[in-house]
């Protein structure tokens, strides 16, 4: 607790992601993760987190563990939710902060560093940053599920052709409860 009050990161690092497509309020569940979780190619009452309860949720398109950890470092005290349930990215995915800004990386993109690419460097920053994450919500109660475990479960696409349609948004939000 200490550390997270003294150590400031610059500006730009701390301007939070707000084009949420939200049902929730203040005070509700918080529902963290990438474009899934956000509902890219479903209704926002389609999504996951909507099948549990009303959320507030805080999801980015494209996140990585790393842009999720940020949201929730400046989230967490704004909603102060009594429960966060997080929805991870796909494993690979990493976030690289430059002085333009942050980089979104995945192991398909041109600019991918070679050494992220290797499995076990992969596993390890999923540990590192579920560490972190843990962490950062302090006493809040998290409910973890990766992107690995559901989507086997994932069997229709939403209206883009990419996303979970609306039937493995159910099969999603059964790894919750």
């Amino acid at each position: 607790a200490t550390l997270r009050t003294k150590y400031k990161l610059p500006e730009q690092v701390n301007q939070p992601w707000t084009p949420f497509r939200n049902q929730g309020h203040i005070g509700d569940p918080l529902a963290v993760g990438c474009s899934i979780t956000y509902g890219v190619g479903v209704d926002i009452d389609q999504t996951w987190h909507a099948q549990i309860e009303r959320h507030y949720c805080i999801a980015q398109p494209a996140a990585s563990l790393e842009s999720i950890w940020r949201l929730l470092r400046h989230w967490i005290d704004v909603v102060q939710p009594p429960r966060i349930r997080l929805l991870t990215p796909p494993m690979g995915r990493r976030e690289v902060w430059q002085s333009y800004g942050a980089l979104q990386m995945q192991p398909s993109n041109s600019y991918w560093i070679k050494e992220f690419a290797d499995e076990t460097e992969i596993q390890l920053n999923q540990l590192r940053m579920l560490d972190a994450i843990q962490h950062c919500v302090g006493t809040t109660p998290i409910d973890i599920v990766t992107w690995e475990t559901v989507a086997g479960d994932c069997t229709d696409t939403g209206t883009d052709g990419a996303h979970p349609g609306p039937e493995s948004h159910k099969a999603i939000a059964k790894h919750f409860k």
